[in-house]
């Protein structure tokens, strides 16, 4: 009867299939996941790199709006409208006066963008949630990868 079985080829398919697919799927998953990693980064490191610039002018922006709600809004419209994990983002400025100051703290700031002849400190944070294990490979204890990116300028006299 064992002798039956062992030529028998029914069925061979679906158990290769049970061993690979799994894996296979695993694969693909991960380097959908992975894709998804680099365009968020690149989509903050060019939202920090645009702010900098805008910010640096000292632009007017319109009769209605000011500098500042201008740059918080063009910063909510890109990593909000990119980043498909739906976390929290945060921008961090940092003001120094002169060359002298960088190695210090800074002044921080959550709401302007520095004054004239400043040099300032942009980082933009975001917290990406992985949704393959894959992540955990690269991720810290909770599953969570920090992406950041930071600019320095120094603001015209406007």
């Amino acid at each position: 009867m064992l002798r039956r079985f062992w030529h028998d080829r029914k069925g061979v398919i679906s158990i290769e299939t049970a061993f690979v697919l799994p894996v296979f799927l695993f694969l693909v998953f991960s380097g959908i996941e992975f894709g998804l990693v680099l365009y968020q980064r690149s989509v903050i490191e060019s939202t920090v790199h645009d702010i900098a610039r805008l910010a640096l002018t000292g632009d007017t922006y319109g009769e209605d709006i000011s500098r500042d709600e201008f740059l918080e809004e063009l910063i909510d419209e890109r990593i909000n409208g990119a980043l498909l994990t739906g976390g929290e983002f945060e921008l961090e400025t940092r003001f120094y006066d002169g060359l002298e100051e960088l190695d210090g703290p800074g002044t921080v700031s959550q709401s302007s963008f520095g004054g004239r002849n400043q040099i300032v400190r942009y980082r933009i944070s975001y917290v990406y949630d992985y949704l393959t294990p894959m992540g955990n490979l690269y991720a810290d204890s909770t599953g969570q990868l920090t992406i950041q990116s930071t600019a320095f300028v120094k603001n015209e006299r406007f």
